[in-house]
């Protein structure tokens, strides 16, 4: 009877890591930088959510006033902004979603060309009282979102 001799491994002939092993680290540093970038907060992110959700209900604000067909008007200060209608000769705090007034972020600032609040009011047919631009301060970051002539809201820089 003969016997084949096997090759056995000794602690001497293993020197280094097989190419799986290697493709699996790499794979789980992937994986674990992909979830520190995600979770990382970018200031700039901020401030530019908080101008694309300030646009977005005043764009909603207009075409509330035309579809209601009454003025109704958005009040910015440097630390909120919130909504009103006109009903029966008076202004009228909304306060339903999307109109719920809105405190800015504790480090965000708004700014405008009035020095203190603003106040544009959009008429029955979503023309503004002025064009306006707004400017969100937000650490060194800054954003803006103007209203033009016609009613159109912009995010821009």
């Amino acid at each position: 009877m003969t016997r084949n001799s096997a090759h056995r491994e000794t602690p001497e002939d293993q020197q280094g890591f097989t190419l799986v092993e290697l493709m699996v680290v790499v794979a789980i540093l992937g994986v674990a930088t992909a979830a520190v970038a995600l979770n990382m907060r970018d200031p700039a992110g901020s401030v530019r959510n908080e101008a694309e959700a300030f646009a977005a209900r005043t764009s909603a604000l207009r075409d509330a006033a035309i579809i209601e067909g009454r003025d109704m008007a958005v009040a910015i200060g440097p630390q909120s902004y919130r909504f009103e209608r006109r009903l029966d000769g008076r202004w009228m705090a909304m306060t339903e979603k999307p109109f719920a007034p809105v405190r800015w972020d504790a480090k965000t600032r708004a700014s405008t060309a009035a020095n203190g609040d603003l106040r544009i009011v959009f008429d029955p047919t979503g023309l503004p009282s002025e064009p306006a631009k707004v400017s969100l301060l937000h650490n060194d970051t800054a954003i803006g979102v103007s209203i033009d002539a016609e009613g159109a809201v912009h995010v821009g820089s």
